[in-house]
């Protein structure tokens, strides 16, 4: 199985995908990359219809330490969050495998990351413990 970008998808297919992803290093991720939603429940009407003007971008990897994780467009124009966005990269063991997540400073969340392939992340991010949203990075 393989999510469609541009299709719903329910929470159960997307956890059975991620499952059978394979982890991510910390080289796997230097870099820019492109964000996108897999379209799950209320995240999609909150995203694409409570804010059109206003979408995430993505995010920009530095090194371990220095990762800005909440890049936006605002009517084309991209701007970070620079406080709140701020972020490290730490391995995390997360369903029964440690793979890179990134880890917020300032907010209680951490995205965990899989490999799709060579230029594509699969993240579920978790906000407090509880799981919000599934993404994907497409590298840039």
């Amino acid at each position: 199985m393989n999510p469609k970008f541009d299709q719903k998808n329910t929470k159960e297919n997307l956890d059975l995908y991620f499952e059978n992803l394979e982890v991510v290093d910390f080289d796997d991720v230097t870099g820019k990359w492109r964000g996108g939603l897999f379209y799950v429940d209320y995240w999609r009407e909150f995203f694409l219809k409570k804010i059109p003007f206003v979408k995430w971008w993505g995010k920009e990897f530095y090194e371990t330490k220095k990762v800005d994780a909440l890049i936006f467009s605002f009517f084309g124009l991209k701007f970070k969050l620079s406080f709140f966005g701020s972020a490290i990269l730490e391995k995390i063991e997360f369903r029964n495998k440690t793979s890179v997540a990134i880890v917020y400073n300032h907010l209680p969340i951490i995205d965990n990351l899989r490999k799709i392939d060579e230029n594509t992340l699969m993240g579920i991010l978790e906000l407090s413990g509880e799981i919000k949203i599934y993404f994907y990075l497409k590298k840039i």
